[in-house]
């Protein structure tokens, strides 16, 4: 089986009061996907570094394109809002109305990504 987790975690949004369990919340499910024998690749805040979709978006679509991908589990910590659908906030939100990740989107398109199993936390 050839698995990865994506794990995404932001504590920080401007604007909004900081998560101060996204940090155990990125580890500890990174710790449990390696567990699981999956590769993890992590897009967190938690250094102080910003996360923006794109870059999320390029390491899933890096790894399709590899075309080995068997299971694909994304999780996330932070704060969401879920007024006609569910987005995660990411760290440039407060700014700019782009900065999220649309989930209902996401789960539509992972369904024609190829990966038999995709799954979303």
């Amino acid at each position: 089986m050839i698995g990865l987790a994506v794990v995404i975690g932001v504590g920080r949004v401007k604007g909004l009061d900081f998560l101060p369990g996204v940090a155990s919340g990125v580890s500890g499910f990174a710790e449990w996907a390696r567990t699981q024998r999956f590769d993890v690749v992590e897009h967190s805040d938690v250094d102080g570094d910003p996360v923006d979709a794109g870059s999320i978006a390029q390491t899933i679509r890096d790894r399709l394109g590899v075309g080995d991908l068997e299971q694909l589990f994304v999780y996330f910590a932070g704060h969401g809002i879920g007024t006609g659908g569910e987005t995660w906030l990411l760290s440039d939100a407060g700014q700019d109305s782009n900065a999220g990740i649309n989930v209902t989107l996401s789960q539509t398109n992972a369904r024609q990504c190829g990966v038999h199993h995709v799954a979303f936390f």
